[in-house]
């Protein structure tokens, strides 16, 4: 990780990996999508269903998206233009509406079914974040960065990949959980991301590892502090104090960027606050801005400096 101007800038698969600033995007894991793979996208649901399934058990936000077809009523020049494309016509009379909402095809397969905390955003365009809620989402969040995977690499994700880097995002292409029906396709457009140096490229194998699934009821880094200052008695916003293990009790100064200080001594200094308080249940962490990844102690305070959210979310089993 490298920093400047106050800023950290991931340089790194590990830097990026981190629950509270990275998000996991699933492209169009549809039915109608993937029948049109050689072997009708058994390959890719499996490797697409590997990373969803690190992703979950990490703790990190999911979102998917669907593409989606007007009908034909109510498509323009450029819907018109593109079905006529994907369905090899050349007359736009024929053109028929593949994904209309409510038909089978248009669903995300059953194994990658969504989960109540994740989202599901339809889409006309190849972009995931052409004319949808995707970016307000992400950066209400505060994430930064996102894994993508899913259909098809040559059509819609390096759309996406490029539109994201456009809007500031830092996206993590997964090349092998990446499907698609055109081989030399999917190459070229591996190749462009690798050259222009934007995204970040790595497979299954580098990722997953980076996604520890969390103890049973530890939930998410995002959720796992979430408690009003309402409910915190006799502690304003502006306090931290220790509670009665003798730990501070603080309250998180930066909403979803805090990240946790490890072996935080009792001293009952002020915190400049925000939201978000620490659970009791963590004597030993602090909540602090983001630094390096091991913790050192400020001269003179008695509190650890920063470590990353990717060790302070795991600080508590260490």
């Amino acid at each position: 990780m490298r920093r400047r101007s106050g800023l950290n800038i991931p340089e790194t698969l590990e830097d990026a990996c981190d629950p509270a600033t990275m998000a996991l995007i699933v492209y169009d894991m549809q039915a109608g999508v993937l029948r049109q793979l050689p072997d009708g996208g058994a390959e890719a649901l499996q490797r697409v269903s590997q990373v969803l399934t690190a992703a979950r058990a990490g703790g990190y936000p999911v979102f998917f998206t669907r593409h989606m077809s007007l009908p034909v009523r109510l498509m323009g020049t450029a819907q018109l233009r593109s079905a006529m494309a994907w369905q090899q016509l050349d007359d736009p009379e024929q053109v028929q509406s593949w994904f209309l909402r409510g038909t089978p095809g248009f669903e995300i397969v059953a194994d990658l079914s969504p989960r109540g905390d994740e989202a599901v955003f339809d889409k006309l365009a190849m972009s995931a974040f052409a004319g949808t809620p995707l970016e307000m989402a992400l950066r209400d969040l505060g994430i930064r960065a996102f894994a993508i995977a899913g259909v098809a690499l040559e059509i819609g994700i390096g759309p996406t990949v490029w539109h994201a880097v456009d809007l500031g995002f830092i996206p993590v292409v997964v090349t092998d959980a990446c499907g698609g029906r055109d081989r030399p396709a999917r190459q070229r457009v591996l190749d462009d991301i690798r050259f222009t140096g934007d995204a970040l490229l790595t497979d299954i194998a580098t990722i997953t590892p980076c996604c520890p699934a969390l103890r049973p009821g530890e939930g998410s880094p995002l959720t796992r502090f979430r408690r009003p200052l309402s409910s915190v008695k006799s502690q304003s916003a502006d306090m931290a104090r220790p509670n009665r293990s003798g730990a501070v009790q603080a309250v998180i100064a930066h909403r979803v960027r805090a990240t946790a200080v490890t072996s935080c001594q009792p001293s009952g200094e002020t915190s400049r606050t925000s939201r978000w308080v620490i659970p009791a249940g963590y004597e030993h962490v602090m909540i602090a801005p983001a630094g390096s990844l091991t913790a050192c102690r400020s001269p003179g305070s008695g509190v650890p400096g920063a470590v990353s959210a990717y060790r302070c979310a795991r600080a508590g089993r260490r």
